[in-house]
């Protein structure tokens, strides 16, 4: 007993001893709402009825860099989420004039499109620089399935920023689902 009592304290301080000595304290770096990317009066959000299994995508959030230095794109989270809903990617395009589609990725715009995390957005001049985060969106089986809103994580140089968009989006399955009865998610402010 008493050496199952010390081999135990010896494995804790042994764990103890390597988390303080890797830096694991529980502090994450600081992160800022909003930044070069903040977007206040941004709200939209879009609904489509689909069949199960079925691939769409949907134009999550327009960015537009109001900074003087370009933006890497770090990661996504999506806000209100309902299980049985599956999520593709997120990618990104430049101005890709997507809203909700039913096919994923957007065939137009093959060899256009980049993984969401490391890509850049450049400081904006005009429409050419929006770049646009495109999700994959398909319900898992029969029902009304959405998020409310995406969290976008993003660093302009070392800082770390995270802004979020009111842009949610709802599908419904199976396609035979009137519009009238497959609404948009409720705004999150």
């Amino acid at each position: 007993m008493a050496k199952a009592r010390a081999a135990s304290q010896l494995v804790m301080c042994v764990v103890l001893l390597a988390l303080a000595v890797t830096g694991c304290n529980g502090h994450r770096e600081r992160v800022t709402s909003g930044g070069p990317l903040g977007c206040p009066r941004c709200q939209g959000d879009a609904a489509m009825p689909m069949d199960v299994g079925k691939l769409g995508t949907y134009g999550a959030a327009n960015l537009q860099n109001h900074g003087q230095s370009p933006v890497v794109l770090e990661g996504v989270a999506y806000l209100h989420r309902t299980p049985g809903f599956l999520l593709l990617g997120p990618i990104v395009a430049k101005n890709s004039g997507v809203g909700l589609i039913r096919e994923f990725p957007p065939h137009r715009l093959r060899g256009k499109l980049n993984t969401l995390a490391g890509a850049t957005v450049r400081p904006f001049h005009d429409i050419e620089d929006d770049v646009d985060v495109l999700v994959g969106v398909s319900p898992l089986r029969e029902g009304a399935f959405s998020y409310s809103g995406l969290k976008v994580y993003y660093r302009v140089g070392r800082k770390h920023y995270v802004v979020t968009f009111d842009e949610g989006v709802r599908v419904c399955a199976p396609a035979s689902v009137p519009l009238s009865k497959c609404q948009p998610p409720a705004s999150i402010k």
